[in-house]
């Protein structure tokens, strides 16, 4: 993905798509894809300003890069701008720190904390290139090599009341991720 040509003045607030900010696990992204067990895409269904935020989002980032095999990037719901132009030059969204898309992730882990939060969910899912229900991502082995992601929520909302939302997720993680 040409990213330069991608994010420029005309994008609104652009450093909340250079994944770089203090905190972050540094790695060669070149080196560690290929050699990674398992490539996790944690994603918040908001703006970068609102999931960076979100305690429980860093903590699971940080839980997984901790585990030997683990590869854990992020994602956030793309500000309108980011959005039109993802969809006008047919460029799928991508995580934050690899800027790779999100479909070529093993799993893609949504933080759901409030009903609302679903429907960024599909729109993430749709700009990324992923289906949009569970169904239609078929079943193939996750080490295939044209296995989409598989897809689950997680979070207040997740644990609640899933049901609402069982038609677009693989699976559920009930209760606090960090456990």
């Amino acid at each position: 993905m040409d990213f330069n040509g991608l994010i420029d003045l005309q994008i609104s607030k652009p450093a909340r798509y250079l994944g770089d900010e203090l905190g972050v696990v540094k790695r060669d992204w070149q080196r560690a894809w290929p050699a990674a067990g398992v490539r996790w895409a944690l994603t918040y269904p908001e703006v970068y300003e609102v999931g960076a935020s979100n305690t429980g989002h860093i903590i699971l980032y940080s839980i997984l890069n901790s585990l030997p095999g683990q590869l854990c990037d992020r994602a956030y719901l793309p500000a309108a701008d980011l959005s039109a132009r993802l969809r006008q030059r047919q460029l799928p969204l991508f995580a934050v720190e690899s800027r790779r898309p999100l479909y070529s992730f093993d799993i893609l882990g949504f933080s759901l904390s409030y009903e609302l939060g679903g429907t960024n969910i599909l729109e993430m899912l749709d700009l990324a290139g992923v289906p949009l229900r569970a169904a239609d991502r078929g079943d193939l082995p996750l080490a295939a090599a044209d296995a989409p992601p598989l897809v689950f929520a997680g979070g207040p909302t997740a644990t609640s009341n899933p049901e609402p939302f069982a038609a677009f997720f693989d699976f559920f993680a009930l209760g606090d991720g960090e456990e």
